[in-house]
């Protein structure tokens, strides 16, 4: 910045010494062009300055932004031990599940704020760069105009052109008068290269503010993580991690105040003592009644952590639309439909498993296989009488 005040200076210095002539006479016309000359000039180092300080406040909020995601690390990190010591605690489904939103919706709260706060600058950075280049070739076009531009003399005189004025004896009578270019505008070239590289060094810069932008947003695509639970496997996909496996449980299947929910149980139950109430509620193990292979037997289950954001149980199909990633895929499974507990339909593993010695026929909570019933459901695309599908998708 020094140095380019100090070639403004030199600039205005012998901008001013060429307007003069030998005699100290000046052309009106000219000296209104150069004066301005130097009030663009003058406006121009202003919003040269105040883009500077655009550009600090830039790298303060880059720093800032930096810092938040240090910050994001570590709160990943933690809540990534939080998640482990709560494996070994074995807490509900329900609490843990509730914490996994909870983050997610804060961190993703928070990014989203920051990145339109981000997108702001920018295109406010982008239009003082679109300003400031108009400007420079408005410049130029200034200077080109007042080099091709004729220089007006009194009728008689004879012109000599000169640079350079430099000292010499005085003319006599018969020397003709000497009369500067006020036009030549080599002074002011270094002036404008000054502003041309200015404005390169300025779209580097925001080339690269870009690049870092999108590096950030793909960072925070890729923090993001969901819990699904996998019933009827007492593991999980190679695409998750296991959190924990454990039993199908739920209320009792003939029950009229049966919850509705289906539980996946943890197989390490601690028990704190707490006084049995004479009003309670119950809980029973789960069993297949697929009248196959798995008859009678207890279903296995396996809460998984995945590395994608979302994810989303769909019923009616076994494929996943484009751009997610298949989980896992299955059958649609829930209470019987005349009994009078309520449940909810899940999708169990086409490839389900049984709990070892778990086959005998004590009831509990009952699964069944979900079959279409043409009507108010439309056929096509549906078809009557047919084992309803299932996919766990994520992205």
């Amino acid at each position: 910045m020094g140095l380019f005040l100090l070639l403004l200076a030199s600039g205005i210095v012998l901008a001013a010494s060429l307007f003069h002539t030998r005699e100290g006479d000046h052309s009106p016309v000219l000296t209104d062009r150069m004066d301005t000359l130097e009030r663009v000039l003058v406006l121009q180092q202003r919003r040269l300055e105040l883009l500077e300080a655009e550009r600090r406040e830039w790298q303060a909020e880059k720093v800032r932004f930096e810092k938040m995601e240090l910050e994001f690390e570590e709160t990943k990190r933690q809540w990534k031990a939080e998640v482990k010591r709560d494996l070994e605690m074995e807490i509900r489904e329900d609490l843990k599940q509730e914490l996994v939103e909870f983050v997610r919706a804060e961190v993703q709260e928070g990014w989203k704020k920051e990145k339109e706060l981000w997108e702001s600058e920018k295109l406010q950075m982008e239009g003082e760069k679109q300003k400031l280049t108009q400007t420079v070739t408005n410049l130029k076009e200034k200077v080109k105009t007042l080099q091709n531009a004729p220089i007006k003399t009194s009728a008689g005189d004879h012109v000599t052109v000169q640079n350079d004025p430099v000292d010499e004896e005085e003319p006599g009578p018969d020397n003709h008068d000497v009369i500067t270019r006020s036009d030549d505008t080599s002074g002011w070239e270094p002036v404008v290269g000054q502003l041309s590289q200015h404005v390169t060094e300025m779209d580097a810069e925001i080339r690269a503010l870009k690049n870092v932008n999108t590096q950030q947003n793909q960072a925070i695509q890729e923090s993001g993580t969901s819990v699904y639970v996998r019933w009827g496997r007492s593991g999980c996909p190679s695409s998750a991690s296991l959190v924990y496996s454990g039993i199908v449980g739920g209320s009792y299947y003939e029950h009229a105040g049966a919850a509705s929910n289906t539980l996946c149980l943890s197989m390490s139950p601690v028990v704190d003592g707490h006084p049995v109430p004479s009003y309670r509620a119950y809980l029973y193990g789960g069993e297949y009644q697929t009248e196959d292979s798995h008859q009678q037997d207890d279903p296995p289950c396996a809460v998984c952590l995945s590395s994608g954001t979302n994810t989303v149980m769909i019923p009616g199909t076994n494929q996943c639309p484009s751009g997610w990633t298949l989980e896992y895929s299955g059958h649609l499974m829930a209470g019987e439909y005349y009994k009078p507990a309520a449940s909810e339909y899940i999708c169990v593993d086409r490839n389900e498993e049984d709990r070892p010695s778990g086959g005998a026929n004590q009831n509990g909570r009952l699964l069944y296989l979900t079959v279409t019933v043409c009507g108010s459901l439309p056929c096509p695309p549906y078809t009557n009488g047919t084992v309803v599908t299932c996919a766990v998708c994520s992205k």
